[in-house]
């Protein structure tokens, strides 16, 4: 289970180890262009994407937002006689569904149906990291790299 290496779901759980109480959702795959299977959580199934709500959409910023903020810090150092220079990070978003950790009590809501392949049958997993397939999830993921630095954060110290 490649996503338990990971580190991105926890278990296979017994059934022991997940309570009465815990909603369990669906896992199906999808199959993508170039035959690239795509795993997807079904959390509406165990209702808990009905606990997540937003009222606002997240505006993602394109090339041209970014190089408008350079020419502007570039003509303000300018202006005020300091030096332009940046030091710039960028992160890699090909795993960008898995870059939200969840806590204890987060996990405990998501919880999903996967196949053990040791042991041959289907077992529960919890999530470690916020998966986006989730429309309210990946509106909230969105938000956070908006508060938290963006796509590009750009330091000045």
């Amino acid at each position: 289970m490649e996503e338990v290496e990971k580190g991105w779901l926890l278990g296979p759980l017994s059934n022991s180890e997940v309570p009465d109480w815990q909603p369990v959702s669906r896992r199906f795959g999808l199959i993508q262009k170039k035959g690239k299977l795509r795993l997807i959580d079904d959390y509406t199934e165990s209702g808990v994407n009905a606990c997540v709500t937003s009222v606002e959409a997240p505006v993602l910023h394109t090339v041209d937002v970014a190089g408008a903020t350079l020419v502007m810090w570039f003509n303000a150092c300018k202006v005020a006689n300091i030096s332009p220079e940046l030091v710039v990070r960028t992160f890699d978003l090909k795993s960008a569904c898995r870059q939200v950790g969840l806590s204890k009590s987060g996990r405990n809501y998501a919880c999903s149906r996967v196949f053990d392949p040791s042991a041959g049958r289907v077992k529960c997993a919890e999530a470690a990291y916020c998966s986006l397939v989730r429309c309210a999830a990946c509106t909230h993921f969105c938000a956070c790299q908006g508060r938290f630095g963006g796509w590009a954060q750009l330091d000045v110290s």
